[in-house]
């Protein structure tokens, strides 16, 4: 029950984050930001760079060796189970459906940290880095 609140804390989070709020202005106000307007001078980035290619692959990598881990652990421990109660109906179902779910999730964390960095947030990163931490030390 811990990590289930964990997990729906840590999406939580990351939605909150993920959203472009901007409460100072008001959307039909004529005077206009100050960073608005710097932002607009200043000649934009490509979003996909070397950092977040590396974040994205990071991520995708450490799912892959926490799915495969748990299916060899599995093999040769037969009273042996997942104790993360997320994922134990999809180790149940298979490695099919255990990848789907899993690179499911690492789209979502990816579609959302692409999406942030877009709109420069300056940690875009968080949310990969910290689900390949969880992946690589499960």
């Amino acid at each position: 029950m811990k990590k289930t609140n964990l997990l729906i804390g840590i999406v939580a989070t990351m939605i909150l984050l993920s959203l472009n709020i901007n409460a100072q202005t008001p959307a039909s106000s004529p005077v206009k930001d100050y960073k608005d307007t710097a932002q607009q001078q200043k000649v934009s980035k490509p979003v996909v760079d070397k950092k977040f290619k590396l974040a994205t692959t990071a991520l995708f990598a450490s799912t892959t060796y926490d799915i495969e881990a748990t299916f060899a652990g599995k093999k040769h421990c037969p009273t042996c189970y997942e104790s993360n109660p997320i994922m134990r109906p999809f180790i149940k179902s298979g490695r099919p459906t255990t990848y789907a779910f899993g690179f499911g999730i690492d789209t979502l964390i990816t579609y959302n940290a692409y999406n942030m960095k877009k709109h420069h947030k300056k940690y875009w990163w968080l949310g990969p880095v910290f689900a390949t931490g969880v992946h690589a030390t499960a």
